[in-house]
């Protein structure tokens, strides 16, 4: 009997002064309850957890591991502050759980905060993570290549789906990044040196979003050309699907000493490498839909509001409904000095609704105080894609050409369209139905309200049939032509009705 006390006395010990504890399965009528300031916590069962904190009074580098396999685990966050900044590479992420199914309750203020490539929350591909909850958490991961929630490193995140909370994500590369997002409600602010939100398909239905391009917290150019909304770099079949909320979305623009960047607001993003590496890395648009809610879209220097990057296409965009705003990035110098040497790029102005605009660059020396230089075009602009706009009200405005007082290069790259294409761009097809509310402006110098260039189509389509007008036409243009005909004729038969 004394040789069986001491034994359980011991195993007791060991549990309370172990770094690492295991947790058996709760219900959700009963629930286990941990304190993470306690020791770092494994769940190896599916089941009902609550890990709750003293929220910013007191932080902890304890960590929360959800072993792989798990289908059916509900964990409730409540006041949890983790930051785990300085440890072991192979433990830097505070909350993992990658191949299992979690679903995450926010309660209270939560603070999830990994470092050395590692996610906030890594979602592993496989993984699937909903979030919910009236709480808000703070999740962030400040080294390169790194995810607010989603993959660790350069691995792809799994399903993401956000239905309710507050959520403040931030990575070196993306604030959130997964396979598969849906965003059904909550309130989001996401931001990431290649883009706010990257997924191979994005879905938002609900809450209100505001999505960031940025360059990382340490000014690193790992993660660049960052878009507000984006897909992957190498998926061709990348899909964004608006259908409800209110939706803000900016892209960021930069250059360094050997290259450049650009995103669209909701689209693709650009990196440009000059020199030894020279050679253009493009996240292409891929296929936008917009079927309602509140779109306002920025798009970086010479990129989109909605839809290409720098030197890239719209994609296949289709607007179906909504109250829609799209600003192409306006033209820009980004200049690098160095001794007396300056290397210089220059961006045209991107559409607000399609392609991204052209870029060109020089080495240009400066002599006797005196600034002379020659440029060439290195990336074209690129065309309208294919957009279809069925309905909604649309405020669509091109980016205007780079105002080069400086005579820094010698390259002109023109203005962008309200919708259509980028600076130099030329091809497309635009289709319009009648009866939609737009307000498009081409940006300054050179932009028309819709372009589809001269290789291009658009097309207005209504009860009538088809208007169809050539590439390169502003759609004032069109309606004035069309009223003119009509006078015209009614002339023609009047004064034939007359003769007779």
């Amino acid at each position: 009997m004394r040789k069986t006390f001491f034994s359980a006395l011991i195993f007791l010990l060991c549990i309370v002064h172990s770094p690492f504890m295991a947790i058996a399965a709760g219900t959700q009528n009963n629930p286990v309850i941990f304190n993470i300031y306690d020791s770092s916590v494994t769940i190896t069962e599916n089941g009902h957890y609550i890990i709750s904190g003293d929220g910013m009074r007191m932080g902890t580098s304890n960590r929360i591991v959800v072993n792989p396999g798990l289908s059916d685990v509900n964990i409730t966050l409540n006041e949890v502050y983790i930051s785990r900044l300085i440890s072991t590479p192979s433990e830097f992420c505070v909350f993992t759980m990658s191949g299992s199914s979690v679903n995450l309750i926010l309660s209270g203020d939560n603070v999830l905060s990994s470092g050395y490539s590692s996610a906030g929350i890594e979602t592993q591909s496989g993984a699937k993570l909903i979030i919910g909850g009236t709480g808000r958490l703070h999740v962030g991961s400040y080294d390169s290549d790194s995810n607010g929630i989603g993959g660790s490193g350069m691995n792809t995140g799994g399903e993401v789906i956000i239905n309710d909370g507050t959520i403040v994500a931030t990575g070196c590369n993306a604030g959130i990044d997964g396979s598969r997002i849906t965003i059904n409600g909550g309130k989001i602010i996401a931001s990431g040196g290649s883009g706010g939100i990257i997924g191979d398909e994005i879905h938002i239905i609900g809450g209100t979003i505001n999505a960031y391009g940025l360059y990382d917290s340490r000014g690193n150019y790992l993660g660049v050309g960052g878009a507000g909304i984006s897909g992957r770099i190498g998926n061709n079949s990348n899909k964004i699907t608006i259908s409800g909320g209110s939706v803000t979305a900016s892209g960021w623009s930069d250059n360094w000493r050997d290259g450049a960047c650009s995103g669209a607001g909701i689209g693709g993003r650009t990196i440009y490498f000059s020199g030894v590496r020279d050679r253009t890395i493009v996240c292409n648009a891929g296929e936008i839909i917009i079927n309602g809610g509140m779109v306002d879209a920025t798009g970086g220097a010479g990129s989109a509001g909605i839809g290409g990057s720098i030197g890239s296409s719209g994609g296949k965009i289709t607007i179906n409904g909504g109250t829609i705003t799209a600003t192409g990035g306006s033209g820009s110098f980004f200049i690098d000095w160095y001794d007396r040497d300056i290397s210089g790029v220059v961006f045209g102005g991107g559409a607000g609704i399609g392609g991204g605009a052209g870029m060109g660059a020089g080495e240009i020396r400066s002599i006797e105080g005196v600034i002379a230089g020659s440029g060439e075009i290195i990336l074209n602009g690129g065309d309208s894609g294919t957009i279809n706009i069925m309905g909604g009200v649309i405020t669509a405005k091109g980016g205007d050409q780079a105002n080069n007082n400086q005579n820094i290069n010698s390259v002109k790259i023109a203005a962008g369209a309200g919708i259509g294409i980028g600076g130099t761009g030329n091809g497309g097809s635009i289709t319009i139905k009648t009866g939609t509310t737009i307000n498009n402006t081409g940006g300054v110098v050179g932009g028309k309200g819709i372009d589809a260039g001269d290789k291009g189509t658009i097309k207005y389509i209504g009860k009538d049939g088809e208007n169809n007008g050539g590439g390169g036409c502003n759609s004032s243009d069109i309606g004035t032509l069309g009223m003119l005909f009509a006078a015209l004729f009614m002339l023609w038969r009047g004064n034939k009705n007359n003769r007779n």
